[in-house]
């Protein structure tokens, strides 16, 4: 009976470190850094992406990695802070010189990475850490995106989340995603 007061006591011992544990680590269950806008045009410097915070608590992105062309990508800070609030957003491009000269008015949180997306489309992960392939790192979004048609590319148009599903529409970076796609061109594809 001695020997299983101890086992008792020690799978009580354990639940308790285990609770604490719990306590003092951020809980990433309700952080959710999801992809919701994606612009490429072809050319690498004009290619970004915008993550938002969906999530119960604000999250620090600082030691996330962007995956895309099978390879993880660093992110350095840029501007901004590298917490995002609840409901935060933040952008990532592969050339922040030419995003900020793209969009002088913005004021958000800004991430220089390096990257080319591919225009045929491809998958892009968010992960805390390495996007690992054995799923030990959290990975907070994946999106697989459609290439839009080629009478949309040069107009300052992205791929954008809306309600659910993704839109064409005139790029927001670091605002509220767009609810009116921008009409299609007939006989494009």
């Amino acid at each position: 009976m001695v020997a299983g007061k101890h086992i008792t006591r020690v799978q009580k011992i354990g639940g308790i470190m285990a609770a604490t544990l719990l306590a003092l680590v951020p809980n990433a269950a309700s952080a959710q850094v999801a992809i919701s806008e994606i612009m490429y045009e072809g050319s690498a410097t004009h290619d970004w992406i915008e993550v938002q915070n969906n999530g119960a608590n604000p999250v620090d992105i600082i030691g996330f990695k962007f995956f895309e062309a099978n390879t993880n990508h660093g992110l350095k800070l840029d501007r901004g802070p590298s917490v995002l609030p609840v409901g935060g957003y933040a952008v990532i491009a592969a050339a922040t010189s030419t995003f900020l000269t793209d969009f002088p008015a913005f004021s958000g949180t800004l991430f220089d990475s390096s990257f080319d997306l591919n225009t045929t489309g491809e998958p892009l992960k968010i992960c805390n850490g390495s996007c690992a392939s054995d799923g030990s790192n959290t990975e907070y979004s994946l999106q697989t995106y459609t290439p839009f048609s080629a009478a949309d590319k040069g107009k300052g148009n992205s791929l954008q989340l809306s309600s659910g599903a993704w839109i064409v529409a005139l790029s927001t970076p670091g605002a509220a995603n767009s609810t009116n796609a921008v009409p299609s061109v007939a006989g494009d594809s």
